[in-house]
């Protein structure tokens, strides 16, 4: 008898699992209880994501997750945790249309609770999550089928003018002459990056020239000139970074060159032998990087990384001295300060890094430039001041 009642005992304590309180007693392994999507974190470049563990675990990086969906644009940055250890953050970056969005958790029994026991119990897969789909906000006038050539017309009919991303997202001007200029933009209704030569200041007659139609190009385009007056413009597709350097003002068949995997906030500048010299943002590494071509074409670019404490390098700007020297401002997202970079020679080998403004929540929207002599100045935006700043340096490294 005795024997029944222990079974029966033990029977009811496994069936309803709860203590005195009728709260639940903790699982044998760790669970995943939720993943959202963060809608007050949203930005034109990234979203994040919100993990609920069933308790603390530990073990939780980049490596145990993955996008679902239409993710060819997505890729995961970082992961954070809570004080607790029960919840985690994972921000994943944007660099291209993606009307649909999940993120997955892929269980391999790296992540394992205080007592070493791994998410799901032993065994892989065994964990696994995904959560609902969603759609990241910069994207929500593109449709759904993005593979096809949208209709302008019937575009813009349909979206209201404010919300309207067809033609002419990411334009960059260059002027040639009194009665000549060019405007490098990208078409978002056929993935395109396009070129207007207009002849008149009034642009009544434009040349379009299309200089690259691979699939969602375009992103991030900064047009400048040689000494010849031709067109060199940077850009983004979905997937590389490229460099378009025509042959002609026209530009209709240009040499396109791929500089990096990816990037953020170009700044294009052109040595006095027209040797294009980039800089940018990093978004996998949330580095600032500088890639020196090595002729006029970029076949072969040196990159190196000149800043990696935080997420570092938005909202730069690069401009090349009388020796072509680089030199760059950039905003510190991490501190949120305003950070300038001076190169002792062409390719930044050791750059000279100096903190320009701390005062608060400062440098987005840098834009330097240099007088005669080499001296940096800088304008910028003091956001916790609501205002337009300037930084004049009083020396070639504004020390």
């Amino acid at each position: 008898m005795q024997n029944i009642l222990r079974i029966t005992l033990i029977c009811l304590v496994l069936l309803l699992g709860t203590n005195r309180s009728g709260q639940a007693q903790p699982t044998a392994s760790p669970r995943v209880w939720s993943i959202t999507a963060d809608n007050t974190a949203r930005t034109e470049r990234s979203i994040s994501f919100r993990l609920m563990f069933s308790e603390s675990v530990t073990g939780v990086d980049v490596s145990d997750f993955s996008t679902a969906g239409d993710d060819q644009h997505a890729r995961i940055s970082k992961v954070t945790s809570s004080d607790s250890a029960d919840s985690y953050t994972v921000d994943v970056t944007l660099h291209g249309p993606s009307t649909k969005l999940a993120l997955a958790l892929l269980d391999d029994d790296s992540i394992v609770n205080t007592a070493r026991i791994p998410l799901g119990g032993i065994g892989t897969q065994n964990g696994n999550a995904i959560s609902a789909a969603v759609t990241p906000s910069l994207w929500t006038t593109v449709p759904t089928d993005v593979s096809k050539p949208l209709d302008v017309a019937a575009h813009s009919r349909t979206l209201p003018r404010s919300t309207d991303r067809s033609v002419g997202n990411y334009s960059s001007i260059a002027v040639i002459s009194p009665s000549t200029l060019v405007v490098s933009y990208q078409d978002m209704a056929n993935w395109d990056l396009k070129l207007a030569i207009c002849t008149d200041f009034a642009c009544s007659n434009p040349r379009i020239t299309t200089i690259d139609s691979t699939s969602s190009t375009g992103y991030y385009n900064a047009l400048t000139l040689t000494t010849a007056n031709i067109p060199v413009i940077s850009y983004v597709t979905g997937t590389d970074f490229k460099l378009a350097v025509c042959n002609n003002t026209l530009c209709t068949n240009p040499t396109i060159s791929t500089i990096a995997d990816i990037g953020w906030y170009y700044s294009l500048a052109l040595t006095t032998d027209n040797i294009p010299v980039i800089s940018y943002y990093d978004p996998f590494s949330g580095d600032l990087n500088l890639a020196v071509c090595n002729n006029t074409a970029c076949t072969s670019p040196i990159i190196s990384t000149l800043d990696s404490l935080g997420s570092v390098g938005f909202d730069l700007s690069i401009a090349l001295g009388t020796t072509n020297i680089p030199v760059i401002s950039y905003y510190d997202k991490t501190n949120k300060h305003l950070k300038l970079i001076v190169c002792n020679d062409t390719s930044c080998s050791d750059p000279d890094i100096s903190t320009i403004d701390s005062s608060g929540k400062v440098g987005n929207y840098s834009s330097v430039a240099l007088s005669s002599t080499n001296v940096p100045v800088i304008s910028y935006f003091d956001e916790g001041n609501a205002s337009l700043k300037l930084a004049v340096c009083n020396d070639t490294t504004c020390s």
